[in-house]
């Protein structure tokens, strides 16, 4: 996987990253999806050279930072650069 420096950071990144939107599940995604499976798709990416995760609160009410923090838990946090899209706050009520 090829990589680039992200901004003056001097942080390695893949060019290619794992967008989580799906992951988070919910309606627009015909519901929640086998947690097993999202969790184990993200602790795979940095094996295959994907280290670039992205996501933001607005994916499912913040269930897709939820997800990323289970798989996380298992993994190496040096291994992964996680972005996010920030001003988006959600109120369920």
């Amino acid at each position: 996987m090829k990589t680039m420096k992200l901004g003056k950071t001097g942080i390695d990144i893949s060019r290619m990253g794992l967008g989580t939107w799906s992951i988070g599940g919910g309606s627009a995604w015909g519901g929640d999806h086998d947690l097993q499976v999202v969790v184990d798709t993200i602790r795979e990416a940095p094996k295959l050279g994907v280290n670039l995760i992205d996501t933001a609160p607005g994916y499912n009410f913040g269930n897709s930072e939820k997800i990323i923090g289970k798989a996380l838990e298992q993994m190496n946090r040096e291994d992964v650069v996680i972005i996010t899209k920030c001003g988006v706050t959600w109120d369920q009520e």
